[in-house]
């Protein structure tokens, strides 16, 4: 195997979940260090991560349907890195956090009769 000088080097192999597990294995201190700073680095405001943390369980059951090997990677990853699944999808959704977040910001700027400006991420 190659070392990795800049980037971890992960190997994986097997279902989705199986490669999910060996990832969070691997990479298990990394992924710890980010779910502990998770919220402060992708929605800042404390008083928004309830709602952060709803809106992306929110999106399990649509992602499920759409793209069920990613819940089952995320389950995986879940396991390996001795997380709560919610914890890894959330994880997964740093893209989708950030669109929240610029919408809940957006959302408080806008008067109620501009409301029809007001839009948001329709990505799951």
């Amino acid at each position: 195997m190659r070392e990795a000088t800049r980037f971890p080097l992960i190997q994986m192999h097997g279902s989705h979940f199986e490669m999910g597990r060996q990832y969070g294995t691997q990479c298990r201190d990394m992924i710890r260090e980010l779910a502990g700073t998770f919220d402060s680095i992708f929605v800042r405001d404390e008083k928004l991560y309830e709602g952060s943390h709803a809106a992306m369980e929110a999106a399990i059951p649509i992602v499920e349907a759409a793209a069920p090997w990613l819940i089952e990677e995320a389950h995986g990853i879940a396991e390996g890195c001795g997380l709560s699944f919610e914890e890894t999808f959330r994880l997964s959704c740093s893209a989708e956090a950030g669109q929240w977040r610029g919408c809940m910001q957006r959302r408080s700027e806008v008067s109620i009769k501009d409301v029809k400006d007001d839009e948001c991420t329709s990505f799951a």
